[in-house]
């Protein structure tokens, strides 16, 4: 791929390794405080990420009309490691002799397990599988810029009209505060708004900041982080849509920072690896740091032996799911 933007890949390998840490400072009982800044913070890295990077590399082909295009791609990078995830967990658990209803199967496979309930496979005695809420988020911000794409006068307004970009941002406040009430329905929204306007004026936005002296920017980068750490252990996890606007704040801040640092520089070999599997490492790390199969069930507050061993299985699967996503992806292409 040309213009590979390396400095994005150590961002994503780095937003992808601190989510299984969340999880593990979570699930081991280290601090779950730590872990909601971890997971609500770099969660929104991999969505920002997305829909930044997209829109760098498939804006045009929405500008051109070519929509169905877009979310072919899309859909062929997703689907060939999601769905053999998904069928190989569901063996897993047939076979391992647990309950798994139809509810649960076609939640899941649908994506539409945010909105329903008593799909979520995240109860004891299954493995753990509550983040893949997730798939919902990223699967409707696909899809919003899908439609946008219809809108001609709109999208146009959209990628040129700075008043129209914030006019979507109030309103993304605003549907967050109503909704505060509603479950994850808050966050969903607010994603999806988000995910559009990144996709559209990331470019600029991020140019913007990169104009910005280093004093500034690492300046407000730590104190939006220390200010969001500071809040979580102060119960901001009760205040949803307070929350979500830290944690974007946050992610915004690790978006800049990060590619700021490492622009230029020579990127190895295995951080480019990590970031190519990154979607994997998501996928597959979950079950052993929550729930009934959590490492540290087996290794009680042994952290020298669960949380070395939670990274290599971690890895060892991410590496065999991304080779059966290459098959499935290849297998896609016939068709």
């Amino acid at each position: 791929m040309e213009n590979r933007h390396s400095e994005y890949d150590v961002l994503r390998a780095f937003a992808a390794l601190m989510i299984v840490v969340n999880h593990i400072v979570q699930g081991f009982g280290i601090s779950v405080n730590l872990g909601y800044y971890l997971s609500g913070t770099f969660v929104y890295v991999f969505l920002l990420l997305s829909a930044y990077l997209l829109g760098i590399r498939g804006k045009n082909i929405i500008i051109e009309g070519n929509s169905n295009s877009y979310l072919q791609k899309r859909v062929k990078r997703i689907l060939p490691v999601y769905y053999p995830f998904l069928l190989i967990s569901f063996l897993v658990i047939i076979l391992a002799g647990w309950s798994l209803n139809w509810k649960q199967v076609i939640g899941h496979l649908t994506f539409l397990n945010w909105f329903w309930m008593d799909s979520r496979i995240d109860k004891s005695p299954l493995p753990q599988m509550g983040h893949l809420w997730f798939m919902t988020c990223i699967m409707l911000g696909y899809l919003s810029v899908y439609f946008v794409g219809f809108f001609k006068s709109f999208r146009k307004s959209l990628d040129n009209n700075n008043c129209l970009c914030v006019y979507f941002l109030l309103f993304a406040i605003l549907f967050s505060f109503i909704l505060s009430h509603t479950g994850k329905m808050e966050q969903l929204g607010v994603s999806t708004v988000i995910f559009v306007i990144i996709f559209y004026r990331g470019k600029d936005i991020f140019s913007f900041c990169d104009r910005l002296p280093s004093s500034i920017i690492y300046s407000l980068f730590f104190l939006v982080n220390i200010i969001a750490v500071f809040l979580y252990y102060n119960g901001l996890w009760d205040v949803k849509w307070l929350k979500i606007w830290i944690n974007l704040l946050a992610a915004f801040s690790w978006m800049v920072i990060i590619p700021r640092f490492f622009r230029g520089k020579h990127i190895g070999k295995s951080v480019l690896y990590l970031s190519t599997i990154s979607f994997e490492i998501y996928l597959v790390h979950h079950p052993f740091c929550l729930g009934a199969y959590s490492i540290n069930n087996f290794f009680p507050d042994q952290y020298y032996i669960s949380i070395p061993l939670v990274l290599l299985i971690t890895f060892v699967l991410a590496v065999a799911l991304n080779q059966i996503g290459r098959v499935a992806n290849k297998w896609m292409e016939r068709f």
